[in-house]
C-alpha cells in the first residue's frame, strides 16, 4: 500500500497481494491510509487505484468460510462511500471480487478501456457489500445489476449495459484522469458529506420503471420460488430506492450476513474455496510458455480450445497435413461460434487463432517445454509411444499422457516417470474443470511445475499414485453402489433421477436400451470387486410393469423393507453420502488423496453435482456427525463393507474433531 500526494490529491495504490488475497493486515493498512488522507488538511480529494496489474483479489480462504476479522471489507467500503472528500477509483487491468467492491464504493470511477470487471456474488450465493450494491442499483437498475452479479465471465468496461458505472472511459493514464476528476469534484464535497453519493443516480430518476423491474424480477413460474440470494438482492435493491443511503447500508449488511449463514451459501462458499485452494497451490511456480499437443482426438480438441482461450501458443502434431487442417478448421468453427454467441470479442477470437500452429515432425519435441499426448492410443500401443516421447523430449519438459486414462481404465498408462505423468482431464460440469494426475513413485518433485502448467489453462489439479485405478472411478463406483442399494429398497428409476443432486441423470432416457447400458455400467464395479452374483435387479427393471423379479423381493426382505413402502428421496441422499464418505475415507487412508476437501471437490467435478450438494465430507458435517452416525447405525446394508466408515466418526465425535476445510 503506497500513498502519494500531489496538487492536494492523495493517490492510494494497492499492490497485488500474495495469492490475490485481501488479508486482514492489508485491509488494516488500507483503512489506515484512507483515514490518514481524509484527515489530512493538505488533501482535498483521493484516488484509489492499483499498481497497474489490476485489483483482482478476494478475501482469504479461511475468512470466506469462517467470517472476517477486523477491519472487515464492509467497514472499508462504508468508509469510502461516506467519506467527506471526493474519492475516485481508477480501474486498470482486471478488477474483480473484493477489488471491484472497493471501486464501486467510491464516489466516481474512471476506467481504462482495457479494464475488465467480474463480481459473480450471486453465483456464490452471497451479496456484495451494501455500499457496492447501492452503486449498482443507482447506476444500472435492478435488471442489469442482477445479471452482472450472476455472470462468471469478465465484462469489458465499454459494454453498453455497464458503462453507466463510469464517469470516464480513457485510452491511457486512467490515474491522471481520475485525479483531475477528483479535483473537479471538490466543490461538491458538501453534498458528498451528506451521504448523497454516488453523485449520479440515473436508475433512480425513473422510480416507477425501477419498481416495475423489481416486480417483474420477483415473478416466478407457478410452483417455483426465488432462490435466497436473489430474494435478498432484490430486497436490498428495493431498499436502495426507498431508504436514505446510511440506513440502506445498515439494512444491506444485515441481509448479507443472514444470507451468508444459509446452508446454500455455505455450500457454494465451500465449493469455491476448494477450487481456489487447488488453483493457488505452488503459486510461485512458473508455467510453460507454450504447449505441444500430440494428436487430433476429441480430447485433444478440448485441450487445444482451453490453451487458445488462455492465449497459450499451441503447436499441434498430427499424423498428416489433412488431419491437421481438419483439426484446425474444427477449432476455428468453435471460436467463431463463441464469437457469434457473444462470449468473446472479435479481437479475442483473432488473438486465439493466432496462437495455433502446426508442429513439423518429431524434431519439434526436442525443444518442447510441455507436451500433452492425446492420440487415443490403445493400451498395447501407448507404452512404445511413451518411451519414444520420453527419449525425444528434454529432461526439463513436462510430458502428460491421456491415452488409456479414461475412468473405465483399471490402471493409468504404464511406463510413467518423474517427467512423464498420466492425465485425465474432466470437463467443466458446473464446478470447473479438473485434472487427475497419476504419478510414478519418483515424480512428487515435479508437482509445482505440473500445477503451474495446468493452472495456465485454468484447470485445478489433484495428484494420486499410479495404483488402484483413478480416484474418480472409485468415487463413481461408490455412487453406483448407493443407487443400486436405493433401487433394491424400492426406489423407482424416476425417483432416483428426481432425488439425485447431479446435473447428469442416469435414467433421463428411460428406454430399454438405455437401461441395459446402465445395467452394464452400474454392475461392472461390483463384479470388479468380487462381491458375488448380484440379484437380477436389472432384468426386473426391464420388464417395466411386469411382476417384480423374485430375487428383488428377497433382497428387500433381507433389508426388512416392504415394496409398498419405498424409501423417500432424502434416503437416497443419506445412502449416497454414506457410500461416498466410505470411499473417500479409503482414498485418504491409502493416501491416494490428501484431504477431505480434495475428495469433495473431486466428487463435485467428476460426478457433476449441482449446487444442492457439496460433497460427502461437507454434507456429513452439515447434517451433524452425531446425527449422521446414528442414522448409519440404524441401517442394514446389503454390502456393509462398502458402506463402512470404520471407527472414524466415533473417534471424531468423541474427540470433538471436524473434517478439514480449505484454508482452515
Amino acid at each position: 500500500m503506497t500513498t502519494k500526494i500531489g496538487r492536494r490529491t492523495a493517490i492510494l495504490s494497492l499492490a497485488t497481494p500474495a495469492e490475490n488475497s485481501l488479508s486482514a493486515p492489508l485491509r488494516a493498512e488500507l483503512l489506515a491510509a484512507l483515514t490518514e488522507a481524509l484527515s489530512d488538511p493538505q488533501v482535498d480529494s483521493l484516488v484509489l487505484t492499483s499498481d497497474g496489474l489490476g485489483l483482482s483479489f478476494d478475501l482469504p480462504l479461511k475468512e470466506l468460510q469462517s467470517g472476517q476479522s477486523a477491519p472487515d471489507l464492509a467497514e472499508i467500503t462504508e468508509t469510502l462511500a461516506s467519506a467527506p472528500k471526493p474519492i475516485v477509483a481508477a480501474l486498470r487491468g482486471r478488477v474483480a471480487y473484493a477489488g471491484l467492491e472497493l471501486c464501486l464504493s467510491a464516489h466516481a470511477r474512471v476506467a481504462h478501456l482495457g479494464a475488465r470487471l467480474c463480481l459473480p456474488s450471486l453465483r456464490a450465493a452471497q451479496l456484495p457489500t451494501a455500499a457496492a450494491l447501492y452503486t449498482l442499483a443507482a447506476q444500472l437498475g435492478p435488471d442489469i445489476s442482477l445479471k452482472f452479479l450472476d455472470q462468471l465471465a469478465d465484462t469489458a468496461v465499454n459494454h453498453p449495459q455497464i458503462t453507466p458505472l463510469f464517469d470516464e472511459l480513457v485510452n491511457q493514464n486512467a490515474v491522471g484522469e481520475a485525479a483531475a476528476l477528483a479535483t473537479r469534484l471538490v466543490p461538491e464535497a458538501p453534498a458528498i458529506s451528506l451521504g448523497d453519493a454516488p453523485l449520479r443516480r440515473p436508475a433512480f430518476d425513473a422510480p416507477a420503471r425501477y419498481q416495475q423491474s423489481l416486480q417483474n424480477l420477483r415473478t416466478t413460474p407457478e410452483g417455483q420460488s426465488l432462490n435466497p440470494e436473489t430474494a435478498s438482492a432484490l430486497a436490498v435493491l428495493e431498499a436502495a430506492l426507498l431508504l436514505p443511503a446510511e440506513v440502506l447500508r445498515r439494512f444491506g449488511e444485515s441481509q448479507r450476513h443472514q444470507l451468508a449463514m444459509t446452508l446454500r451459501s455455505r455450500r457454494k462458499t465451500y465449493q469455491r474455496a476448494s477450487r481456489l485452494a487447488l488453483l493457488r497451490r505452488d503459486a510461485e511456480a512458473q508455467a510453460p510458455r507454450s504447449l505441444t499437443l500430440l494428436g487430433t482426438s476429441p480430447e485433444a480438441n478440448r485441450i487445444a480450445l482451453a490453451a487458445l482461450r488462455a492465449d497459450l501458443p499451441l503447436h499441434v502434431m498430427a499424423a498428416t497435413l489433412e488431419s491437421y487442417e481438419r483439426f484446425a478448421n474444427g477449432l476455428k468453427a468453435l471460436v467463431e461460434q463463441q464469437l457469434a454467441n457473444g462470449h468473446i470479442s472479435a479481437q479475442k477470437a483473432q488473438k486465439m487463432l493466432s496462437h495455433l500452429h502446426r508442429a513439423e515432425g518429431e524434431s519439434t519435441l526436442t525443444t518442447a517445454e510441455w507436451v500433452i499426448e492425446a492420440t487415443a492410443q490403445s493400451k498395447s500401443a501407448i507404452g512404445p509411444l511413451i518411451a519414444r516421447i520420453n527419449a525425444t523430449t528434454p529432461q526439463t519438459c513436462l510430458v502428460m499422457h491421456t491415452s488409456h486414462m479414461s475412468e473405465a481404465a483399471a490402471d493409468p498408462a504404464p511406463q510413467l516417470s518423474a517427467a512423464s505423468v498420466g492425465l485425465r482431464l474432466h470437463p467443466d460440469l458446473g464446478n470447473g474443470a479438473l485434472a487427475e494426475i497419476a504419478l510414478a513413485a519418483d515424480a512428487p518433485a515435479s508437482k509445482p511445475a505440473l500445477r503451474a502448467a495446468l493452472r495456465r489453462l485454468v484447470v485445478a489439479t489433484v495428484f494420486q499414485p499410479q495404483r488402484n485405478g483413478l480416484a474418480s472411478r472409485r468415487m463413481r463406483a461408490a455412487l453406483e453402489l448407493a443407487l443400486e442399494e436405493a433401487m433394491a429398497r424400492g426406489l423407482t428409476p424416476e425417483a432416483v433421477d428426481a432425488a439425485l443432486p447431479c446435473r447428469r441423470k442416469p435414467f433421463a432416457r428411460p428406454t430399454e436400451e438405455n437401461w441395459r447400458a446402465q445395467s452394464q455400467r452400474f454392475s461392472s464395479c461390483f463384479e470388479a470387486q468380487d462381491l458375488g452374483a448380484a440379484p437380477r435387479l436389472w432384468d426386473a427393471l426391464l420388464q417395466s410393469n411386469a411382476a417384480l423379479d423374485p430375487a428383488v423381493s428377497t433382497w428387500r426382505k433381507s433389508l426388512r423393507y416392504r415394496a409398498q413402502h419405498p424409501p423417500k428421496g432424502d434416503d437416497l441422499r443419506f445412502l449416497m453420502t454414506q457410500a461416498l464418505l466410505a470411499a473417500g475415507l479409503r482414498l485418504l487412508k491409502d493416501k491416494t488423496l490428501s484431504s477431505p476437501w480434495e475428495v469433495d471437490h473431486l466428487a463435485l467435478t467428476t460426478l457433476g453435482f449441482s449446487d444442492h450438494y457439496a460433497g460427502p465430507f461437507f454434507e456429513t458435517s452439515a447434517i451433524g456427525l452425531t446425527q449422521f452416525h446414528n442414522w448409519q447405525k440404524s441401517q442394514s446394508f446389503l454390502r456393509p463393507k462398502l458402506f463402512d466408515t470404520g471407527a472414524v466418526l466415533t473417534e471424531m465425535i468423541k474427540n470433538g474433531r471436524k473434517f478439514a476445510r480449505p484454508g482452515l
